[in-house]
């Protein structure tokens, strides 16, 4: 029923070009649903068929190169080499005419008619527990200023990594095996790549109190 809903759907439902506002829902959408739809019931050829008209045929195209503004929050902590999977994600570039991939865009912006209460990305970033985390000398996380005298901005990371609230944890496959190749993990795959910046590991978080005789000074 789902895929009979979703051909209609992409019968009738205006293009995004045809819409009174951004964030109603449009062809586009439609059709990235009901390719999924054809996945998910083993039509491969239909499914290949309306990847082709969406990506090409639509006034969409996969994005290729660097795009818009270029965001680096911590560049001391965790230097970014742009690249266009980086670019894809900055919240300067979601809605703008030069991202191609943007499909359906729903602007979450507090204090504006615009506004979308969802905060569903914090629960899949580190549990910040201030009470949980504690080093070797057993001393919580420290949040300073910028303007602190304790502020060191080789482990300003919070920029970059968000806060998250650590409620969802993903499966062994989910976070590792799926993007390797024969268990090897895929150089190519810029969307998980710890080099140009784009993926955080464990063991990439840094962590210094000036205070801690267990922790090495800045």
């Amino acid at each position: 029923m789902i895929t009979a809903d979703m051909e209609k759907a992409v019968a009738w439902v205006p293009n995004q070009s045809q819409m009174a506002y951004v964030g109603m829902i449009n062809k586009g959408a439609c059709r990235q649903l009901l390719l999924k739809c054809y996945l998910a019931t083993g039509q491969w050829d239909k499914a290949i068929a309306q990847a082709d008209t969406l990506i090409n045929h639509s006034g969409y195209a996969l994005m290729s190169n660097t795009f818009g503004t270029f965001d680096n929050p911590a560049p001391v902590a965790w230097p970014i080499t742009r690249n266009v999977i980086w670019d894809l994600h900055r919240p300067a570039n979601k809605a703008i005419a030069t991202n191609k991939e943007a499909i359906l865009v729903m602007p979450n912006r507090e204090g504006t008619d615009a506004t979308i209460r969802y905060k569903s990305m914090r629960n899949w970033g580190p549990m910040w527990n201030q009470a949980a985390l504690k080093s070797p000398g057993g001393k919580v996380l420290q949040s300073y200023a910028r303007t602190n005298a304790s502020y060191r901005a080789l482990y300003d990371i919070n920029g970059t990594f968000g806060r998250g609230i650590g409620m969802i944890r993903p499966t062994h496959f989910a976070q590792y095996g799926l993007w390797s190749v024969n268990g090897i993990n895929d150089v190519t795959d810029l969307r998980h790549n710890s080099t140009v910046g784009n993926w955080v590991r464990m063991d990439s978080l840094k962590y210094n109190d000036p205070t801690d005789p267990f922790l090495v000074r800045n």
